[in-house]
C-alpha cells in the first residue's frame, strides 16, 4: 500500500527503509516537483522509519514542504501537497504539518473534503501544545495526539472528541543503519506514524482501525 509523507523529505541510507516510489518538493509557489536539494533535516526519515518498522514493506510516497533553514511551510505550500496526493490517488496520507491560524482552515478544509470524496485517509498530527489545528481537526481526518504512558506500537481511542482522534506511542527505538540505536522525542508528529502504520496493517488484514 503506498503511503505519501508530507513532512522535511525523507533522507535515504539512514534507516533501513523501503524505496521511495516519488521523491518529490513543493515550492514556495505550490509547484510540486522532483526532489532537486539536499535534505537537512532527519524529521521524515524519522517518521518514515516508524510507519516501516510497524508495517514494513508499505510503500512510501515523500513530498517535502519545509524550508530547510526555517523549518516552516505555508498553507499554500500543503495544500499543493495534498491536491497532489488527490490527483495521484494515495490511499493514506501522513501529515506532520499543521495550520493553527484560523485563516488558513478554509483553504485546508477544502483540499480535505477533494481527498474524503475520493475515499483517500488522512492521518494528521495536532499541534503539540493543544491549539486548534487544520487538517488534524477536520471533522473527516484522524488526528493524532502524543501520550507519554504509550510505548512502541500502542495507541488508544481519544474518547473526548465526536471524531476518529487517537491518542498514540511517540517514542520509538529505531536502529540506523550503521547499528546505533535512538528512541524518538515525544512529538505528536511522531505518533502520527504509529496510527498511519495501524491503518495500512488494517488495509492489508481488511480490518478496521478501532
Amino acid at each position: 500500500m503506498l503511503v505519501a509523507i508530507i513532512d522535511t523529505g525523507i533522507q535515504t541510507g539512514v534507516f533501513p527503509t523501503g524505496p521511495i516510489v516519488y521523491d518529490l518538493e513543493v515550492t514556495r509557489f505550490g509547484i510540486v516537483r522532483k526532489r532537486r536539494g539536499k535534505i537537512h533535516s532527519f524529521h521524515g526519515a524519522y517518521v518514515a522509519a516508524i510507519l516501516e518498522k510497524y508495517a514494513p514493506g508499505c510503500q512510501i510516497c515523500s513530498i517535502k514542504i519545509f524550508d530547510d533553514e526555517t523549518q516552516t511551510t505555508t498553507c499554500k505550500m500543503l495544500c499543493a501537497a495534498l491536491h497532489w496526493c488527490r490527483h495521484k490517488d494515495i490511499p493514506i496520507i501522513n501529515v506532520s504539518a499543521g495550520s493553527i491560524e484560523t485563516k488558513d482552515f478554509k483553504s485546508i478544509q477544502r483540499a480535505i473534503d477533494a481527498l474524503t470524496k475520493k475515499g483517500q485517509l488522512v492521518v494528521a498530527a495536532y499541534n503539540k501544545n493543544g491549539l486548534p489545528t487544520m487538517p488534524a481537526g477536520h471533522e473527516a481526518v484522524i488526528g493524532v495526539r502524543d501520550d507519554p504512558k504509550l510505548r512502541d506500537y500502542e495507541y488508544k481511542s481519544d474518547n473526548k472528541t465526536s471524531k476518529r482522534d487517537y491518542y498514540a506511542s511517540s517514542q520509538h527505538k529505531l536502529r540506523f543503519l550503521l547499528g546505533k540505536e535512538l528512541i524518538t522525542s515525544e512529538s505528536t508528529s511522531f505518533a502520527a506514524p504509529t496510527i498511519t502504520a495501524v491503518l495500512v496493517n488494517s488495509g492489508r488484514q481488511n480490518t478496521r482501525l478501532e
